[in-house]
């Protein structure tokens, strides 16, 4: 328990320590009153499945289970898509809002390398509300 009159000190500097993903769990049912859909899809050796959760695009080995990630998303992604040849993955994000300017909203499709989870296509500002499909 911690005594009510107990503050703790307030710093503006970043933590020391930085944290590094490595495995996450679960995938998003829900935007509002629709289903998310299509989220998992399957390499193309099978070896591997891919899905979105929170801001992360995710390729999972499926007999290891080891992850890795796109990580190159603002906020939560609600929408999915691969290539048929399983090269490249789509994304599609909720709509941010911008601290800067709160009437335009962040809102931003990602297409990324399903490799090498590198960014080669960014569709920004194009869209007002959150990208539901792509």
């Amino acid at each position: 328990m911690t005594p009510p009159n107990y503050r703790p000190t307030q710093k503006n500097e970043p933590p020391i320590q930085d944290l590094k993903i490595e495995h996450v769990w679960g995938v998003r049912n829900l935007y509002i009153n629709d289903r998310v859909r299509n989220q998992v899809k399957y390499s193309a050796d099978g070896t591997s499945c891919y899905f979105i959760t929170a801001a992360l695009g995710v390729e999972m080995d499926l007999k290891s289970q080891e992850q890795s990630f796109y990580q190159g998303q603002s906020d939560d992604l609600i929408s999915f898509a691969i290539t048929k040849d399983r090269k490249y993955c789509a994304t599609g994000q909720m709509a941010e809002l911008n601290k800067s300017n709160p009437l335009d909203k962040i809102v931003d499709v990602h297409v990324w390398d399903a490799h090498t989870k590198q960014m080669k296509i960014k569709l920004a500002r194009f869209h007002k509300r959150a990208v539901v499909i792509v």
